[in-house]
């Protein structure tokens, strides 16, 4: 519990020494940021290595996963966008994950971290975008609960709870997560 603490106070922390609050490229995860070069953190081959392979529409990004790394202070796992071919490397999002049990005390955390959120986003309006099922559960249980803020310039925020059926965890173990997640707006046009 004192993690989860120390998870909302360092990311309520982050989002307020920020002097442009309308501009998430000021914004880090575990010192990543939007256009960040992923080398400054991992090397060639553990990026390689930690492709997670996920099936999107088309290959123009993929996904590298990073689970408990020790200069980790808030989150258990990492994940960051990037584009196939890019020898640099640069980050187009930021997914910071923390897994729960309960996925009750998720949505608790997720209502408290969106009303930090939206107090710093004064020009932002957050978007309350409820809860949908996720596409990759055929059986329609697993489910994504979502707040989010979407920038003039394309780029967005969003805190979201991954409720995982007990199919989903059993057949690929993933785990009920909450999600902070800085998406550019050219992935955010490529994800729509």
């Amino acid at each position: 519990m004192t993690k989860r603490l120390l998870f909302i106070l360092v990311l309520i922390f982050n989002f307020q020494s920020c002097p442009k609050a309308d501009d998430i490229r000021d914004f880090e995860i575990e010192g990543m940021g939007i256009n960040d070069s992923l080398l400054n953190f991992f090397s060639e081959k553990q990026i390689i290595e930690n492709n997670a392979n996920y099936q999107y529409h088309n290959d123009k990004f993929y996904v590298s996963i990073f689970y408990n790394e020790k200069f980790y202070e808030t989150y258990e796992s990492i994940e960051i966008h990037l584009k196939k071919n890019d020898n640099k490397y640069k980050i187009y999002a930021v997914d910071g994950l923390i897994f729960y049990d309960d996925i009750n005390v998720c949505y608790s955390k997720q209502q408290e971290i969106a009303q930090q959120i939206d107090k710093i986003f004064k020009n932002t309006k957050m978007v309350d975008a409820g809860t949908r099922k996720i596409s990759g559960d055929k059986s329609g249980k697993s489910t994504i609960k979502s707040f989010y803020w979407e920038f003039s310039s394309g780029d967005f925020v969003a805190v979201e709870c991954y409720d995982w059926s007990k199919e989903i965890f059993e057949k690929n173990a993933f785990y009920d997560n909450l999600r902070i997640s800085i998406i550019s707006s050219e992935l955010n046009d490529w994800l729509k």
